[in-house]
């Protein structure tokens, strides 16, 4: 009886680990946005989200012009979950001075704020008695990057359509062998379309 308990534990989690590599890891995976200039193929630079919505920077990924990653003061953002668009974002970035104000002159520092729409590169500079700021808005548009599994999911759902494969052939039936073969195939061309 051991034995059969053993097999049918190790059956499930064959099956399991297989259905894992199939799932969405969002929480390891970045969700990555190509920005362009509205109407153009002139990319301007990307971000990525470690979720559909949020609103804290870890996790949150910027290239634009000078910007990155460590400039980005504060974002919120919400994606659509079936295919990626932006419907809302939120995102301000800083790179100088940080308030750059008449108070705080000589200074200067650039800024960047990030809508679903638009992108507003600006910036401050103040002298001693004299503070000139500058923005512009651009419009942009967001386009989703389709991203393959990670290497980790393959290999895990790799290892459970194996495991599947060895158990169906362990039990020596015809009519067993047959039926696990064809699941095997089943949940192998799901784990094919998913990649591709």
């Amino acid at each position: 009886m051991w034995v059969k308990l053993s097999s049918s534990a190790v059956a499930g989690l064959v099956y399991l680990a297989a259905l894992l590599g199939l799932v969405p890891q969002t929480s390891h995976a970045s969700i990555i946005e190509n920005i362009f200039l509205q109407g153009t193929t002139d990319q301007l630079g990307t971000v990525s989200f470690p979720s559909i919505t949020g609103a804290v920077a870890a996790g949150v990924d910027l290239s634009y012009g000078s910007f990155t990653r460590a400039d980005i003061t504060s974002v919120s953002w919400m994606l659509d979950p079936s295919d990626f668009d932006v419907l809302a974002l939120n995102l301000d970035a800083v790179q100088g001075a940080n308030p750059c104000d008449l108070s705080t002159a000589p200074c200067s520092n650039s800024m960047l704020h990030l809508s679903a729409t638009e992108a507003n590169p600006g910036g401050t500079s103040c002298s001693v008695d004299l503070c000139e700021e500058f923005a512009e808005i651009i419009p942009i548009n967001f386009v989703p990057v389709i991203t393959v599994p990670e290497p980790e999911s393959l290999v895990l759902a790799a290892t459970g359509l194996l495991g599947m494969v060895v158990i169906g052939r362990r039990r020596a039936s015809p009519e067993r062998v047959a039926i696990n073969s064809r699941i095997a195939t089943k949940v192998f061309t799901l784990f094919l379309a998913r990649i591709f």
